[in-house]
């Protein structure tokens, strides 16, 4: 089969009384991009991932949510052993800075709406700079992308080490909004969301060109 396999964790909910109130969610519209972009994208991590699932994928995408649990985590780790590539988004891309620095992340204002509304979500709109020589610039293509970026919680740099990861990308308010790993392979994280817009589907060709190469 040629289409790489893509595993997308997502959040989960453990109710320990009722187990028709215990989940995993895979949001539909990281699937559809995986699709257009050329792969098969599965949900993985249900309760508790296991090797098993992530051998048979080439590439993840980590999605956003509201809490870092231990499948981001370990999915991430299991790429930097396997060199399998990686996208995360949002929260995704806050795992990725806790996996490299431990609890570095703070609150900010102005990158979230107080009430979510999706006819509102215009507003969340707003321009983030890409580092030119990055992993992101390759795929996009650009040096400033206009985006829905909501978050609550962001990248505190004061705390961030930088062991694994570097940032790549900022807002105008010196929000980080993209991280990447450093040296070869293909970890990236954004903060924004690609997934609501087909503009930025490069995004997961990326994922997709880096899973092919994996894959052979």
């Amino acid at each position: 089969m040629d289409k790489p396999i893509i595993g997308i964790v997502g959040p989960g909910h453990i109710n320990k009384d009722n187990p028709f109130d215990s989940y995993s969610k895979v949001i539909l519209n990281y699937a559809k991009r995986v699709r257009q972009a050329g792969g098969i994208p599965i949900g993985i991590g249900f309760e508790e991932i296991n090797l098993d699932e992530m051998l048979i994928c080439d590439g993840f995408v980590l999605e956003g949510g509201c809490a870092i649990t231990d499948n981001y985590l370990k999915v991430i780790e299991y790429a930097f052993k396997r060199r399998k590539p990686v996208l995360g988004i949002c929260l995704g891309m806050q795992a990725m800075g806790f996996y490299d620095s431990g609890k570095c992340l703070k609150k900010v204002d102005g990158h979230n709406m107080e009430m979510f509304d999706m006819k509102d979500i215009d507003n969340s709109k707003h321009d983030v700079y890409l580092n030119k020589n990055s992993k992101i610039y390759e795929a996009l293509k650009r040096k400033k992308i206009n985006v829905f970026s909501l978050h609550t919680y962001a990248i505190d740099e004061k705390v961030f080490k930088g062991n694994y990861f570097k940032v790549s990308g900022k807002s105008l308010d010196g929000v980080a909004e993209v991280l990447e790993n450093k040296g070869p392979g293909w970890i990236v994280g954004v903060q924004f969301h690609p997934e609501l817009n087909k503009e930025y589907l490069g995004l997961f060709e990326e994922l997709i060109k880096e899973a092919k190469l994996e894959k052979d």
